[in-house]
């Protein structure tokens, strides 16, 4: 006996675009606007004139089927059958392209899982502080008796970790930018709400979490909900840096594009963690300055991810 754990929903013509979640979705008819689909897999059989889009699920396109716009699948493999095409271009992200006979127009870009995993972790490790590592008071004192420019490598290390951070930042908003562009305009529009959304957001994951651990169904869902977790988090911040870089852009009277709003928005977290990186290097004498902007830092991060979650509840629940 077979148990259907992802509902199916499909869809016929519509004028309007799709937004799904744990959901498995087919179209058999005509789209009118973009489909996106995060936790669960899209059939397309008829054809998508916008994007289409898939997180944490696959994406098959049947035989004739068109997608008109770009494809993206994050966490999920690309199918496409004889006479499928897509118009646009494609992006995988730790996932595969199996193509039996399709067509793919516009350019293909694909980010391997272990490529992607070996950032994630240079990531966790050195830049977002989400693994510490607390030296021992005898820790300290041995640091002390020591030239403080040996402190160089963890220095470098930290460098990396933010280089790595911008790059990850980068491939997400290449993938999912008008996704990301539409959490922003979430923001702008009502930023009070999207703060206490964001909070919310913050709250209810570890409770969540736990409710999936102690049921029989939501066991077999913890790593799809781990998987996408992380891939919100960066969409978060990514939506959440571009939001500051307008404000900076507007403030300089300044024309640069939403890369460049997404620059001057990490240009602040990146001087931040600067600061605390230079005061490593000075003697120990004033090591209390290096945790002020290393936390300052990680406070701004939190921030700007807030920003993000809670424009992605909203879009979740559809709360205008």
């Amino acid at each position: 006996m077979l148990i259907t754990l992802i509902s199916l929903y499909v869809v016929s013509d519509t004028s309007r675009s799709i937004n799904i979640v744990g959901e498995d979705v087919r179209v058999e008819g005509i789209v009118d606007g973009d489909v996106s689909v995060v936790r669960g897999s899209l059939d397309v059989l008829g054809r998508v004139k916008g994007d289409a889009d898939v997180v944490s699920g696959n994406l098959h396109l049947y035989k004739g089927s068109v997608v008109e716009g770009d494809v993206s699948v994050v966490g999920g493999d690309l199918i496409l059958d004889s006479a499928s095409v897509v118009e646009g271009d494609v992006a995988l992200v730790a996932g595969s392209l199996e193509n039996n006979g399709g067509t793919v127009k516009g350019e293909i870009q694909k980010v391997s899982g272990s490529v992607l995993n070996m950032i994630i972790n240079g990531i966790l490790n050195n830049t977002l502080g989400m693994v510490e590592e607390r030296p021992s008071p005898s820790g300290w004192e041995r640091r002390k008796r020591i030239p403080h420019m040996l402190t160089m490598p963890s220095a470098l290390n930290d460098l990396l970790g933010l280089f790595l951070l911008l790059l990850v930042l980068s491939i997400f908003f290449l993938i999912l930018k008008k996704f990301t562009l539409r959490l922003v305009e979430t923001i702008e529009r009502d930023l009070p709400r999207t703060v206490l959304f964001g909070i919310l957001s913050y709250i209810i994951m570890i409770p969540v979490l736990l409710l999936l651990v102690v049921s029989v169904v939501g066991i077999l869902l913890i790593p799809i909900y781990i998987i996408g977790l992380f891939i919100a988090f960066f969409v978060a911040i990514n939506a959440g840096l571009i939001f500051v870089g307008r404000i900076i852009r507007r403030n300089l009277e300044n024309e640069w594009n939403e890369w460049g709003d997404l620059l001057a928005g990490f240009a602040v977290a990146a001087a931040l963690k600067l600061i605390g990186i230079l005061l490593s290097l000075i003697p120990a004498s004033i090591c209390c300055l290096v945790g002020v902007f290393t936390s300052l830092y990680g406070v701004y991060m939190i921030a700007v991810s807030i920003l993000g979650f809670g424009a992605i509840f909203k879009w979740i629940f559809r709360i205008e």
